[in-house]
């Protein structure tokens, strides 16, 4: 294995997600080469992704806003643009986590000998490659009774158990001053244990309610010193 491209189009939450394939692939076959193909919308969150060789960018939004103004043959030689850089090289393997028709197609339409996650056939019909793909969309309506981690499926559908568990990120030395900064401008710092509480979601379905946010802050409150 010496080529690996990963397609992920979706938010800045789904890219960090990858990270644990990222890890378990450079784990699994030393050497391997890693190239991620992102939304441009979320390329800047990329440069903090650890062991990415290569980042490939689709401007999806300027692909549709070509597309809304009617502007068809440019959308169309943007993609073939982007295909002739994505072909370049010959990969090994190519995994689609992006769960849309748009990266189904792109897929299919990628140089590579194995394809995991959603595709098409010669007949434009959806077909999901690998049987742990299989399970990721056919387990979506029930989600309830799922025990797994989105994590440990991608993971499942790249054949890697990475032995270096969790999320992988760097967070430069800057970074941290200026969150350090940051905090002190607050007054807080020294031993302040700090919960930050994230309620936005793109969709209501992946919204929890207030009202459980307002409960765990109520319980560790009693129990912890912290600051929200």
């Amino acid at each position: 294995m010496k080529e690996v491209l990963i397609i992920n189009l979706t938010r800045m939450g789904d890219l960090i997600q990858t990270t644990p394939v990222i890890v378990g692939l450079k784990e699994k076959y030393p050497g391997v080469k890693t190239t991620l193909l992102v939304n441009s919308a979320f390329r800047t969150i990329c440069d903090l992704i650890p062991l990415v060789d290569n980042i490939i960018e689709f401007d999806l939004r300027g692909v549709a806003d070509l597309i809304n103004d009617n502007e068809i043959i440019k959308a169309y030689k943007y993609i073939k643009d982007l295909l002739e850089i994505i072909n370049s090289k010959r990969y090994d393997m190519a995994i689609n986590f992006t769960h849309s028709t748009d990266s189904a197609v792109l897929l299919s339409l990628i140089n590579t000998p194995d394809q995991r996650g959603i595709s098409i056939d010669k007949e434009g019909y959806s077909i999901k490659k690998h049987p742990w793909a299989k399970y990721v969309f056919n387990v979506i309506p029930s989600r309830v009774f799922n025990p797994f981690h989105l994590c440990d499926m991608h993971c499942k559908i790249a054949s890697v158990l990475p032995e270096n568990k969790g999320l992988h990120l760097i967070v430069d030395h800057a970074t941290e001053e200026h969150i350090h900064h940051l905090l002190k401008a607050h007054g807080l710092e020294g031993n302040n244990l700090l919960v930050a509480l994230q309620l936005g979601a793109s969709t209501d379905e992946k919204r929890w309610p207030v009202r459980c946010f307002a409960e765990v802050a109520r319980l560790l409150s009693r129990s912890l010193k912290v600051v929200f």
